[in-house]
């Protein structure tokens, strides 16, 4: 079956727009955090600007993570478990130090995406190839 550049195309903008979507909601949570563990700021720019970093990254880390780590992957699965290990990035560096909690839910997205890479099975090679 060959690949339609369409479909790609069609498919990245999804992952885009989904990424932005939780990108918003995830970086607006960890500047709360991060002002909420000491870091001084106002917090209603800090959630605005927490939103743009985070959708901003969302859309472009989350098709590039998809189709790199999570091609074999249901798309609810793949949300959840790298928005956990975003959460997760961000509870650690909020314990530690407030500012490294963007770098780290940075590391826990990448981390969970590999993470799944490696621990769902693969599917039949003719299967496999289709998008």
């Amino acid at each position: 079956m060959p690949i339609s550049p369409t479909r790609v195309l069609l498919v990245s903008l999804g992952l885009g727009l989904l990424g932005a979507l939780f990108g918003a909601v995830l970086g607006a949570l960890t500047l709360l955090v991060e002002l909420a563990r000491g870091l001084s700021g106002d917090w209603q720019v800090s959630l605005i600007f927490g939103a743009g970093f985070g959708a901003v990254v969302g859309a472009v880390l989350a098709p590039l993570v998809a189709w790199v780590f999570l091609r074999r992957v249901a798309l609810s699965r793949a949300i959840g478990q790298t928005a956990g290990g975003v959460v997760a990035g961000v509870a650690l560096g909020g314990l530690v130090a407030p500012r490294f909690c963007v770098p780290l839910g940075l590391l826990g997205f990448v981390a969970a995406g590999a993470r799944l890479w490696f621990t769902t099975p693969t599917r039949d090679k003719h299967r496999e190839s289709a998008i």
